[in-house]
């Protein structure tokens, strides 16, 4: 069994990607058969963490690490946050190594649907797809904790 470090670089801004929106994350992946997916946000974002999201940011947006300079609004919503996921899995690394060759945002026009079109690295993807590799997310203050997948691949 190997194990990898996973870890967001080149951020400085809140990181609010946790170990279980990863977990989620490498299950999509692992269950496909292609790089290149189309994954609904919510099926990794899901809306309870995502209003939770809201109300910290949102308190806390006259705090420097909390500003956040791609968004302009002074309030957040789920829209914003969807961007700033977006933005921090483009930093996404394995072992130093990209994870992602896109991870973009993308808005369906019906019922504000929101999908990220994803497409892995190469070397990434087959990490995702080996049942016997296991991940531990690297916080920024260097604590570390497993990603637990939630189930097999079918």
């Amino acid at each position: 069994m190997k194990e990898y470090k996973i870890s967001i670089v080149g951020v400085t801004d809140f990181i609010i990607i946790s170990p279980d929106v990863l977990g989620l994350l490498f299950q999509k992946i692992r269950e496909s058969s292609k790089q290149q997916m189309d994954i609904p946000v919510e099926s990794i974002m899901p809306i309870s963490y995502t209003k939770y999201l809201e109300s910290v940011l949102n308190v806390n947006r006259d705090k420097k690490m909390f500003r956040y300079r791609q968004i302009s609004e002074k309030e957040l919503k789920k829209e914003q946050i969807y961007k700033i996921l977006e933005r921090q899995m483009k930093n996404l690394k394995v072992e130093k190594e990209e994870c992602f060759e896109k991870f973009a945002l993308l808005e369906e026009n019906t019922e504000a649907q929101y999908t990220y079109s994803v497409e892995t690295e190469k070397d990434f993807f087959c990490l995702c797809q080996d049942e016997e590799c296991k991940f531990t997310y690297v916080f920024p203050d260097g604590r570390q904790e497993r990603i637990t997948l939630s189930c097999r691949k079918h």
